[in-house]
C-alpha cells in the first residue's frame, strides 16, 4: 500500500462506519448505478457515439418549456393580477347593446 493510499482508505472506513446498514445499502445502490452509467458512456464512446447525445436532446426541450413558464409568469406580472377582469370589462363595453 503506497503512504498516500492510508488517508484515503481511513476516511472511507470512518464515513462507512457511521452509516446505518439501510444508509450503507442506499450508497451501494448508487455507486453501482454511477459505475453502470459510466461504463455506457466509456462503451459509447468506443463506438464512436455521444455518450450525452440523448440526455442534451431531452434537456434542450425541458429548458424551453422552463423559459416559456418563466415569459407566461412576467406576462402575467406586467398586464397585471386583474387583467382577466379588464379583459371582460373591454369585451362587456365592446358590445352592442340590445334591442329590445
Amino acid at each position: 500500500m503506497r503512504y498516500w493510499e492510508v488517508p484515503l482508505i481511513e476516511g472511507v472506513a470512518k464515513r462507512v462506519g457511521r452509516m446505518s446498514p439501510e444508509e450503507l445499502s442506499e450508497h451501494g445502490r448508487r455507486m453501482f448505478h454511477v459505475r453502470g452509467g459510466k461504463a455506457v458512456q466509456r462503451r459509447y464512446r468506443s463506438e464512436n457515439r455521444d455518450p450525452l447525445g440523448r440526455a442534451r436532446h431531452i434537456l434542450k426541450f425541458i429548458r424551453a418549456r422552463k423559459q416559456k413558464a418563466k415569459e407566461d409568469q412576467l406576462m402575467l406580472e406586467r398586464v397585471g393580477r386583474y387583467a382577466p377582469i379588464r379583459m371582460r370589462l373591454e369585451t362587456l363595453l365592446s358590445m352592442k347593446p340590445r334591442q329590445g
